[in-house]
């Protein structure tokens, strides 16, 4: 979470995470654009750019919702919703292993291995993607 926004935000923040299931050990995860907006804001605010060229772009196409992508430029990296023109790296998945990939319910290591998780572009970027998003 950006600890440089105000305290009221942030506790706006988490709850929406907690309300739609991207924090804790329950499931299913919400839906809804103003909780998605809230987990990729987090993941754009927390990435750590330095380790891709600048402008790289992760997307996430999921199989049962609308693919957000973010683009790690230098200075801030920022989440969009919907498809990008040109992703260096796609993953794909379901809407339900992310959000257990998010709340630490899953190992995205094993989705992979059990192939519900696949991933297209890059793999030099792939192999750097832990290090970004930490």
């Amino acid at each position: 979470m950006d600890m440089t926004l105000p305290p009221r935000e942030r506790a706006r923040r988490g709850r929406a995470m907690l309300a739609g299931n991207f924090i804790g050990p329950d499931g299913p995860v919400a839906r809804d654009d103003e909780t998605l907006g809230v987990v990729f804001d987090a993941i754009a605010q927390s990435a750590d750019p330095r380790s891709v060229p600048a402008g790289t772009t992760v997307q996430w196409d999921f199989s049962d919702a609308e693919p957000w992508h973010v683009a790690l430029d230098d200075g801030a990296p920022r989440a969009v919703r919907g498809a990008a023109p040109d992703p260096d790296v796609t993953l794909r998945m379901s809407l339900e292993d992310f959000g257990d990939v998010v709340a630490g319910r899953s190992d995205p290591r094993q989705l992979l291995l059990r192939r519900r998780v696949r991933v297209r572009g890059n793999p030099r970027l792939l192999l750097k993607l832990p290090r970004v998003f930490g």
